[in-house]
């Protein structure tokens, strides 16, 4: 469906820029109903037995009780067979037993319908007839008519016949001269109840006419997209102008145009066949002293069509009104207004009591091959004065535009249409019956009309043979999975199969979703059709929606069951990523020395498994040096002063590394700041990760503390190495105080050595090398280095007055 909306239609006020003043919306209207779809309305079936099969009106619709009749005539009092069952959405079908009995030529009604609680729907009812080895269309039961449109023609129920009825419609029209806004939207007219035209075109003084059908009241409209072209009058409103972008049913000729007032005379007086009706009415004001100055004879139109009070009307601002049947003067009214303020009416009873009239089938088709038409009739009572006639209009694909045109006497009952139709230019056709007595005025009686053809293939969408719908609420970049069965429901193969997925975005947008044409269907099958789509972007509401055969790539028989949409979720990640970072392995505290070679890695990690960090420009880092710049490090870089490798993270553990290996060949604080942010552009924290840390280039090496002293269990060593290597070899020594040497702890057995601050991962516990526990007391250590076969340099720190020539002592206490 379509929502036009349209605001100022009439042009009233003025504005900079009329072109933003409509916006149209298409809305989705899901229904609940079962509809019967095969066989297709009024269908001659071929064989006995057929399989009666209906579509829910959404394909996706959860388990419901749907419940079949079937009967011979339509008024179901006494159902010959029926059948509940509980599906869901697609197609339900249902195999009557009695069916297989079928005598030939035998029309059938059948109905179905939604009876879960209040869902209990109406009917939806559809009949058939079978008749051997024969497909096609045909009407061949008094109440298969009742679906044609009829045009003066009724139908008598109770002794099942047609006859002639005239047609009556109430007119009315209202206007008035005034300027308030508020109330030139309730200047119109209209049939009956049905609203036919409002409004105007600016605020111009002008006259509206309206010209009405003698036989059907239909009014002529405007020229629009190539419609009615031989209805310009040289009017002011046409192509969907004046704010109403579509035909308009009424005709405006502005009071002070020289140029529309003749084109309203030419109109009125060579162009509107006698017969017909013709309402005019004022807008804003009547300014009949402008058509005096411009054409004195205008006035005068009127009068010759019946007016006996136009000419006296002296005062512009009164409103009026007036309608004539064009060649009856006498038919002539009128209505002037007495205050320029007040809204005037005018209401008449149109009627027509004729002897003739028509009745008008269903689209019949579309078809791949035409074959042959029959129709028959027969006379109620005396047939003098009796005239019939069958028109047979091939339809294009539009089922509007006329291809072919025939027209069959009374006495052409059998007719071979495969010579005068093409189903390539006219798959569709539609017939009319013209009905005339002009003696006894009773109705040639119908009794049948049939169209022999081949038809076309019917695709529905089936969820109740295979529906699968990963989720209607999804991370966002989770793998949006649904699958479906689509069928062929008819008895004619399907060429290859076109289907469009497309995505409705919360904004509306309409994103596409490209999928291969698959192959060919034949009759009775079905295959599964499966989509995976990305939702990247997609967070908030949005929808899925499915057309199988779009646009009428192929015809076929019906296209309702063909789509279908199904609302959907994305929640969107707000949780920040978690930022890490190591220097050499460990984490620093801020001022730490570190190596001046370092192996900076910084990790970011991600709750969301979907929205995998794979990107290098959600991470920016920064370095300031030792004296205050800051500097941007880039990974596309062919700097020899330091590396960037990215690893992206992989889907399952959405963690990202970067290993970053700058040259820090000054001495001095540095500082590292890192900007991180995750997929949905969550920041890792509301500040940037910030941290400064010391380079010393040369080796050294502090004295060692033991922690804690004094102990009782055990003690590790603290130290703080400086430079880009460490040492090739390093071992403490414990002594006693009369210098005899108890433990030795070599470098293997201290744990990783880094460049910067240390604690040993190895804790003393007091034995000597013999594995026994040493005495209470005070004992001596001292360390030895050597890096390129020399000794480290000493860095002297402010514990460096514990020392004495490079001893420290320690205290065991148990």
């Amino acid at each position: 469906n379509r929502l036009d909306i349209s605001v100022d239609p009439s042009n009233l006020i003025p504005e900079l820029n009329e072109s933003n003043n409509f916006v149209s919306l298409n809305l989705y209207i899901k229904s609940g109903d079962l509809i019967p779809v095969i066989p297709f309305e009024f269908a001659i079936v071929p064989d006995q037995s057929p399989v009666l099969k209906a579509s829910t009106g959404f394909a996706f619709e959860a388990d419901q009780e749907y419940e079949f009749q079937l009967d011979t005539n339509d008024s179901f009092q006494n159902p010959l067979e029926t059948y509940k069952v509980s599906k869901k959405g697609g197609v339900v079908s249902w195999k009557p037993a009695m069916l297989s009995q079928m005598k030939d030529s035998t029309v059938y009604f059948w109905r179905a319908r939604n009876t879960s609680g209040a869902l209990n729907s109406i009917w939806r009812m559809s009949s058939f007839q079978y008749i051997k080895g024969k497909r096609g269309w045909s009407q061949d039961h008094f109440d298969q008519f009742k679906k044609d449109h009829k045009l003066f023609v009724e139908m008598n129920e109770a002794n099942r016949s047609f006859y002639f009825s005239p047609s009556v419609k109430k007119l009315t029209c209202q206007t008035t001269s005034t300027l308030n806004f508020s109330d030139l939207g309730d200047i119109l007219y209209k049939l009956d109840a049905d609203l036919q035209e409002y409004g105007g075109c600016g605020l111009g003084p002008a006259i509206h006419i309206a010209v009405l059908d003698s036989l059907t009241f239909k009014p002529w409209g405007t020229p629009f997209k190539g419609q009615n072209a031989n209805h310009y009058f040289g009017q002011l409103n046409f192509d969907g102008n004046c704010g109403k972008p579509r035909v308009q049913n009424f005709f405006i000729f502005q009071a002070s145009n020289a140029t529309q007032l003749a084109g309203l005379k030419d109109m009125l007086v060579n162009k509107v066949p006698n017969g017909n009706y013709i309402l005019a009415w004022t807008w804003i004001r009547n300014d009949f002293s402008k058509w005096d100055a411009i054409d004195p004879g205008m006035r005068g139109v009127f009068t010759a069509l019946g007016s006996d009070s136009i000419t006296n009307i002296t005062n512009d601002s009164m409103p009026y009104i007036f309608l004539v049947k064009k060649g009856k003067p006498q038919s002539a009214i009128e209505v002037i207004g007495k205050k320029y303020d007040e809204f005037i009416y005018l209401t008449s009873n149109l009627q027509n009591s004729l002897t003739y009239g028509n009745i008008t089938s269903n689209i019949i088709g579309p078809a791949s091959q035409w074959d042959s038409l029959h129709w028959d009739h027969y006379a109620l009572g005396n047939k003098l004065g009796d005239s019939l006639s069958l028109s047979m209009h091939g339809l294009a694909k539009d089922r509007q535009t006329i291809m072919a045109d025939r027209t069959f006497k009374a006495n052409q009952k059998k007719n071979r249409i495969s010579n005068l139709l093409n189903p390539e230019s006219a798959p569709f056709m539609e017939l009319t019956l013209f009905l005339s007595d002009n003696v006894n005025q009773s109705a040639p009686q119908l009794d049948r009309m049939m169209v022999l053809y081949e038809g076309v293939m019917d695709l529905a969408i089936n969820a109740n043979e295979h529906f699968e719908f990963y989720s209607d609420t999804i991370q966002e970049g989770e793998k949006l999975k649904f699958s479906v069965a689509i069928r062929n429901i008819s008895d004619y193969d399907a060429d290859s199969v076109l289907i469009d997925y497309f995505i409705i975005d919360k904004n509306r947008n309409k994103i596409r979703i490209p999928y291969p044409r698959q192959r060919p269907l034949k009759a009775d099958s079905s295959f599964i059709s499966s989509v995976e789509i990305s939702t990247l972007g997609l967070r908030g509401n949005n929808t899925l929606a499915i057309e199988v055969n779009p646009n009428g790539d192929q015809l076929e028989q019906d296209h309702f069951n063909n789509s279908a949409q199904l609302p959907f979720y994305v929640s969107g990640d707000n949780t920040n990523p978690l930022l890490d970072v190591t220097f050499d392995g460990v984490h620093i505290l801020n001022g730490d020395i570190i190596s001046a070679k370092p192996e900076i890695v910084i990790q970011l990690s991600d709750e969301n498994p979907y929205l995998v960090l794979d990107d290098t420009s959600d991470f920016r880092l920064y370095m300031t040096d030792p004296q205050g710049m800051e500097k941007q490090y880039f990974f596309q870089s062919t700097n020899s002063n330091y590396s960037i490798q990215f690893i992206p993270a992989a889907s399952g553990k959405n963690k990202a590394k970067i290993e970053f290996r700058p040259l820090l060949t000054q001495d001095g604080l540095y500082g590292l700041r890192v900007q991180a942010r995750d997929r949905s552009q969550n920041e890792s924290g509301d500040v940037d990760y910030k941290i400064t840390f010391e380079v010393i280039n040369r080796s050294t090496i502090t004295n060692l503390m033991n922690y804690p002293n004094p102990f009782s269990t055990s003690t590790k060593f603290v130290f703080v190495l400086t430079g880009s290597k460490i040492p090739d070899d390093m071992q403490i020594q414990i002594i006693t105080v009369s210098g005899k040497i108890v433990k030795s702890i070599d470098m293997a057995e201290m744990g990783p050595i880094r460049i910067g601050r240390n604690i040993t991962e190895y804790a003393w516990d007091g034995r000597d090398e013999f594995g026994d526990k040493l005495a209470n007391g005070v004992y001596l250590y001292r360390v030895n280095t050597r890096l390129n076969g020399e000794s480290i340099e000493h860095r002297s720190t402010s514990a460096d007055g514990y020392f004495k020539q490079g001893f420290g002592k320690m205290v065991i206490l148990r």
